[in-house]
């Protein structure tokens, strides 16, 4: 208000309230483990942390290259766009908690930083998960699908499938600076009823869209974009791997779910919270669908409604002393006159 005269309203009731009744419904803790040690995206994390505790999670965050155990309890972990690569023995105690025995009923997600280079995190989700992190960034050539006319801000779409119930052909997902993934495990559709490991594609990019890899991307060499075959459209940036297992001990099916995303940008607060996209919904039916907790009330963490008032300097030397400081008083005093004059001569 000092600089520019105006005020901003907004109310945090009905996520509180919500949030708290969603904790009230929830049977189990929803504990996410958050790695950290590899300098992690903190934005990411940040971002993620903000949208996921206000719909019943709770965040742990673990330094894994330190000695302490991970969570048992923990549905989720979360490796947040690290820098550094894992050590092998860091990356065979994610894989162990993953795989739990055989039991699974343990869930990974995953944002690649778009240009670091970590061999040993990407060799775990290809060979483990059948995802492939590639060395290139995606480019948009088309203005309508750029935020802010910027071409490595492309914007893309959510195709329809079971992780994205109430976010699928809703609207635009902004994705700065995006890495593209690609997958050599079978679609869900194709074999949507047999035991086996699946992936599915959890956002579209178009044929406007181009590549560059990261070599001519540091060298800024403009001349390196190329559009690749025909039959690899539409291009993600988003894959969810489910991984299918017959458990001896229960005589049930076990499975655990793998996301992974080339964009961490993409769960920073400014675009969970913008109104224009729809980030936020398809963060929330991820976790909720990997997890189980399609049925649970969401509390979205946009702001809906923002109400600005802007004055300028002579209004509001006119509202503040001509209305408040002499205006409504000298109202008041009146109005408590003629009633005292009027009960007196009752």
């Amino acid at each position: 208000y000092y600089y520019y005269g105006t005020y901003e309203f907004y109310s945090k009731v009905e996520k509180v309230l919500g949030s708290n009744i969603n904790n009230l419904q929830s049977d189990n803790d929803r504990i996410v483990q958050v790695l950290t040690g590899h300098e992690e995206d903190t934005d990411t994390i940040a971002g993620l942390k903000s949208l996921y505790e206000l719909n019943g999670y709770t965040f742990e965050e673990l330094n894994i290259t330190a000695s302490a155990a991970f969570n048992a309890k923990a549905e989720v972990m979360l490796i947040a766009a690290p820098s550094q690569d894992y050590s092998d023995a860091e990356i065979k105690r994610i894989h162990e908690w993953m795989f739990n025995q055989g039991a699974y009923n343990r869930h990974l997600i995953v944002y690649v930083d778009p240009v670091a280079d970590c061999p040993n995190l990407y060799e775990l989700l290809d060979v483990e998960y059948g995802i492939q992190v590639t060395d290139e960034l995606l480019y948009e050539t088309d203005d309508n699908r750029k935020y802010n006319y910027a071409a490595y801000y492309p914007l893309c779409d959510v195709p329809s499938t079971k992780f994205t119930a109430n976010s699928a052909n809703t609207g635009k997902l902004a994705t700065p600076i995006a890495r593209r993934l690609t997958t050599t495990w079978a679609s869900e559709t194709s074999q949507e009823n047999a035991i086996a490991n699946l992936s599915t594609v959890l956002n579209n990019y178009p044929s406007s869209t181009q590549l560059i890899t990261l070599q001519d991307f540091n060298a800024s060499n403009a001349e390196g974009l190329f559009t690749p075959p025909a039959e690899q459209y539409p291009l993600t940036s988003m894959i969810a791997a489910t991984i299918n297992s017959y458990d001896n001990n229960t005589q049930k099916v076990a499975y655990g779910t793998v996301v992974v995303s080339g964009c961490p940008a993409m769960a920073y607060a400014d675009f969970i919270q913008n109104g224009a996209f729809y980030n936020e919904e398809l963060l929330l039916d991820t976790i909720n669908s990997v997890t189980g907790h399609e049925n649970s009330v969401t509390i979205s963490n946009k702001i809906l409604a923002t109400d600005t008032v802007t004055f300028s300097a002579s209004a509001q030397l006119v509202l503040g002393i001509g209305v408040f400081t002499v205006g409504i008083p000298v109202i008041v005093l009146a109005v408590c006159l003629i009633v005292f004059l009027r009960r007196k001569n009752l």
